[in-house]
């Protein structure tokens, strides 16, 4: 939320200080590329407890006991209709690449032969290259981003593959001191590198538009020989301002949470708000109107994932999933209606 709300203040400012509307739309469009896997990230957790029950300590909805079945409805749930071809656009590839994920965290991966993992980052490269020299994909990713693509999956296959076969050593490396202070470093920050490389990016093509209005720099052409020779410079520069603002804002964003509701309706309601707001930046853009909408939404969202506070306790005890009629006039035999009295301060 204060990332998207960073990016629309500074797209307003560019605006205002007279880069060409196609620079700040174009900036504003590279910002919301990424956030695909926003939107997918908060599809796969909502449905975490229902698909990997041994990660959530409950039972396997009967749609999920294998994980055939898991994988087939998390493909469905994340791309609504019909199956698509290899050439679909869907979040279905994001959710898919999530299942890789636990496989590999199952040791279901990990258990194939290495031939097997080999072959299979051997065939899924091959036929990314593939799809690359038809034109069914482009070699750009970032372009496979928005809206994503089977090429997403297929990357992430031959990615998934290689670092399991190259797990051992890999283990080997990460426990020299400096290495895992570094990770250490990265992984506690992870998310927060993620929300915030995304302003920085943008804002650094704004600031570097500026200049070379005020000064009469002729910028280098995108994919030339001088834009190359510019590319190391520029990726340091954001690797720099990434980790100061990670450094700077890891605290905040790690503060704890408010206890959550338990009620599964005001939970669902979080979540669709929340995904609302994020397709609402992937469809109409991220501009500074649409960012302080997006804003307002996944304030909506937090305000309906948390646990009610005294006055609301009562509406708790009518919501399906927290209790019946019945069951209100003992609220306490209730371990669900307990907890949540319990969090929000007020004694049965």
């Amino acid at each position: 939320m204060l990332s998207i709300g960073a990016a629309g203040i500074g797209l307003a400012l560019l605006a205002i200080c007279g880069v060409p509307g196609d620079i700040v739309q174009l900036a504003g469009f590279r910002y919301s590329q990424p956030l695909w896997f926003l939107g997918v990230f908060l599809l796969c957790q909502a449905l975490r407890r229902l698909c990997w029950p041994r990660t959530s300590g409950r039972r396997c909805a009967p749609w999920a006991r294998s994980p055939r079945q898991r994988s087939s409805w998390m493909s469905s749930a994340g791309s609504p209709g019909s199956a698509r071809s290899a050439s679909s656009t869907s979040p279905s590839s994001g959710s898919r690449s999530s299942e890789l994920g636990f496989f590999l965290a199952e040791g279901r991966i990990e258990a194939l032969p290495r031939r097997v993992r080999a072959g299979a980052a051997i065939a899924a490269a091959a036929v990314f290259a593939a799809g690359c020299v038809i034109g069914v994909f482009s070699p750009d990713l970032l372009e496979n981003l928005n809206p994503p693509t089977a090429a997403l999956l297929l990357v992430g296959v031959a990615q998934t593959a290689l670092f399991s076969l190259l797990r051992a050593p890999l283990t080997a490396v990460s426990r020299r001191p400096r290495v895992a202070a570094f990770t250490r470093f990265v992984t506690a920050r992870t998310m927060t590198i993620y929300l915030w490389h995304m302003p920085v990016l943008p804002t650094l093509a704004g600031i570097t538009a500026l200049v070379a209005m005020s000064s009469g720099l002729a910028l280098p052409e995108p994919s030339s020989a001088s834009w190359w020779m510019t590319r190391p410079l520029w990726l340091a520069l954001a690797v720099l301002l990434t980790a100061v603002v990670a450094w700077a804002l890891a605290g905040l964003e790690r503060r704890p949470m408010p206890a959550p509701t338990s009620s599964v309706r005001r939970a669902r309601q979080a979540v669709i708000i929340g995904l609302v707001a994020v397709v609402l930046l992937l469809a109409a853009g991220t501009t500074a109107v649409s960012a302080a909408v997006a804003v307002i939404l996944l304030v909506g969202a937090l305000l309906r994932i948390r646990a009610p506070r005294r006055g609301e306790v009562g509406q708790m005890l009518t919501e399906p999933g927290t209790g019946s009629p019945a069951s209100r006039t003992h609220a306490t035999a209730s371990p669900t209606i307990s907890a949540t009295i319990a969090r929000s301060g007020t004694r049965p």
